[in-house]
């Protein structure tokens, strides 16, 4: 049934961030072409709002701010996009409003919930599937040999080249290799490799 698959998803788990007052959201209609919501669930945030909800979730990386948050206020839930030239902090769309709430009303600040944000992109693999699919579709074998070659190649040039290795350990977590090149682990062995 529609209406309890939309009444669960304002169960989902949240974390609590920042209060904010009723007053600050901007309501619009959704925009649409044809039959199709092009903006489906989906409104806007400013970067100011954007940054005040990263440091309630103490957020690993304060210096890059996610794209997108995935919200739940009131009787809003979706996604809210960072746009930086947005001057109204938080720009609801009506697809997002799925239900009245008292509080909405009374003006009062309400505590918005974050289910999850937007994260960088790390490092992708090919699976098995992919490659069978690919192939398929006529990608030649060639192609991925040649990507795994490389990718061996540069898990053994780690092992002599401190650069290298700490390229890979940020792809791979960047708060982690920051870690630690302050506290000196990586430094000295990058500095002593770009000299020369």
């Amino acid at each position: 049934v529609p209406w309890q698959s939309q009444a669960s998803g304002h169960f989902s788990e949240a974390i609590r961030t920042v209060k904010v007052d009723p007053k600050e959201i901007t309501s619009a209609e959704d925009v649409e072409s044809d039959d199709y919501c092009l903006t489906d669930g989906c409104g806007s945030i400013s970067y100011d709002a954007m940054e005040k909800i990263v440091n309630e979730l103490k957020f690993p990386d304060k210096s890059r701010l996610p794209a997108a948050v995935q919200v739940r206020y009131l009787g809003y839930k979706g996604m809210l996009v960072l746009d930086k030239k947005r001057k109204s902090r938080l720009y609801f769309r009506e697809s997002m409003h799925k239900f009245e709430d008292t509080r909405e009303n009374e003006g009062s600040l309400t505590t918005m919930g974050i289910c999850d944000y937007a994260k960088p992109f790390r490092q992708g693999y090919l699976i098995q599937q992919y490659v069978a699919i690919l192939s398929a579709c006529g990608i030649p074998n060639e192609c991925f040999e040649e990507v795994q070659n490389v990718y061996n190649d540069h898990l053994e040039n780690m092992l002599m080249n401190p650069v290298k290795a700490f390229n890979f350990a940020v792809l791979r977590d960047p708060v982690t290799a920051r870690k630690l090149l302050k506290r000196g682990i990586l430094a000295h062995q990058l500095i002593v490799n770009i000299k020369k």
